[in-house]
């Protein structure tokens, strides 16, 4: 990693009063300071306690009940954008998961929270599942109603953005996973509120379809997907007549999208199916755990539904497995890497991208180890020219991709590298990098120009914030001794 020159601004407090934050949680403000006491570095600390907490502080635009059935609902805005991204919002509340798993009383109000969140995305997944971005109600206007989608998305539905991102039922799968796993229980799997149990059949239904091949779409009256939008930005509508490039059935997912909501340019995302089949392997898990304590006199036509879902998961993740072995690792120079994207017929595209689920981060996402030699080597190339959206300037380097465009860094894909490494200098110099580029804000952005960080994209980002508050804790725990006095 190379050593930029450009100087370290300190970090000034950017936590708003106390009166002004939109969610407290004492498990979280807790937390906080016992981080905070071992860090023993006034600009960690600080960055920690403004990013942490940031999507508590200010994206919780509801938390409470759902008039219309009595459940538990959370809304969460991504920052800047009034809308709640399936995708952001998961990985917004990852940081706080773990905190459920002491059952203390100072949790109770973190495990609401969460667990309302886990209601609204299966809702919001039931209303329309191939979108990625959803509105707080029907009322609302959406920025994105004027796009030409199929299926019709419903006259005053929730949805704020219909991008098809096979991630995004990813990301509803793994906040589901993750409050199971750390929670050890599963209110949403409820035969009084089937809610959650639709979104899940919904779900798979739609994976299912978007393992089509294009000339079986080409073949049917109407194809299960397609999108238009009037634009001048090519990575904003879909080529063909919004039915994207061609594809072949291979046992992968086609995502029209990326998770930078940008059009794919091959329609099978390795990072995407990745996570795809670590959340459903995760998904089969809880399900069958259920399955194992279920009561067989009650409600048996819901555990049939269990059951049968608990299949089609299964099935589905074994083949997306052996498409990943099959299709997803290329040979160069004579090295096993992982390929980007491909397209079922042999073609494949190398890049990657700053946005989760990235190559970069496969370990992060469960898919593969730190060590693991194609991964190795796949990371190698990630962080280096082979990758045309690496970028290395004075201000710093790091990985950004075609969304914000050349030159643009994004302190995620910073994050996401000390979170993969297994070696200590290169995660003390992402964490002096973070700090370096915050430009004075005391929080991290989308994206900063590779020359001067005070050039910066989106100053409310909270996903950004979350992601940079789980590094913190990751460095901490596997490197404690770059946290001694004087070390960072």
């Amino acid at each position: 990693m190379n050593s930029p020159s450009a100087p370290s601004i300190p970090v000034p407090s950017a936590r708003p009063p106390p009166s002004h934050r939109r969610f407290v949680s004492p498990a979280v403000e807790s937390h906080i300071d016992a981080v905070c006491a071992r860090l023993h570095n006034t600009n960690l600390e600080t960055l920690f306690r403004n990013s942490f907490p940031n999507t508590l502080d200010t994206t919780v635009d509801f938390c409470g009940i759902d008039p219309a059935d009595g459940l538990l609902d959370t809304f969460l805005v991504t920052g800047d954008i009034p809308a709640l991204w399936l995708r952001d919002s998961a990985n917004q509340v990852a940081p706080y998961l773990p905190l459920l798993a002491s059952g203390a009383e100072d949790s109770e109000s973190l495990r609401t929270l969460v667990l309302g969140l886990v209601y609204r995305q299966a809702k919001c997944v039931a209303a329309f599942p191939y979108a990625n971005a959803f509105k707080r109600d029907g009322g609302q206007k959406g920025m994105w109603d004027g796009d030409a989608v199929t299926p019709d998305v419903p006259q005053g539905s929730v949805v704020w953005e219909a991008k098809w991102e096979v991630d995004s039922l990813a990301a509803f799968f793994k906040l589901s996973n993750a409050y199971h796993r750390h929670k050890r229980s599963s209110p949403f799997i409820d035969p009084a509120h089937p809610i959650w149990l639709a979104a899940v059949e919904r779900a798979l239904a739609v994976l299912r379809e978007q393992q089509r091949g294009s000339m079986e779409e080409a073949e049917l009256a109407q194809p299960a997907y397609r999108f238009a939008r009037l634009t001048d930005r090519a990575t904003d509508t879909l080529a063909m007549d919004g039915g994207g490039w061609p594809a072949a059935r291979c046992g992968l997912v086609k995502s029209a999208f990326r998770p930078s909501d940008d059009a794919s340019l091959l329609p099978f995302p390795i990072p995407a199916n990745a996570m795809l089949c670590v959340e459903l392997r995760h998904l089969v898990e809880l399900l069958n755990g259920v399955l194992a304590t279920w009561n067989g006199e009650t409600a048996r036509d819901y555990y049939t539904q269990l059951a049968n879902a608990a299949k089609e998961a299964t099935d589905l993740a074994e083949e997306v497995f052996e498409a990943l072995a099959k299709w997803g690792v290329v040979k160069e120079e004579g090295e096993d890497m992982f390929a980007y994207e491909v397209d079922g017929f042999g073609n494949s595209y190398f890049m990657d991208d700053a946005n989760i689920p990235s190559l970069l981060s496969l370990p992060y996402l469960g898919f593969c180890s730190r060590s693991d030699p194609t991964y190795v080597t796949t990371r190698q190339r990630v962080l280096s020219p082979r990758n045309p959206y690496f970028f290395r300037g004075s201000a710093g380097e790091g990985v950004g991709g075609p969304h914000v465009g050349m030159g643009w860094i994004w302190p995620m894909s910073i994050a996401v590298r000390s979170l993969t490494s297994e070696n200590a200098d290169e995660v003390r110099e992402c964490l002096h990098a973070i700090v370096r580029t915050q430009a004075g804000t005391g929080l991290v952005h989308e994206a900063f120009w590779k020359d001067d960080p005070n050039r910066f994209t989106r100053s409310w980002f909270a996903w950004g914030c979350s992601l940079v508050g789980e590094m913190i804790v990751d460095a901490l725990e596997r490197f404690p001794a770059l946290f001694e006095e004087g070390r960072t």
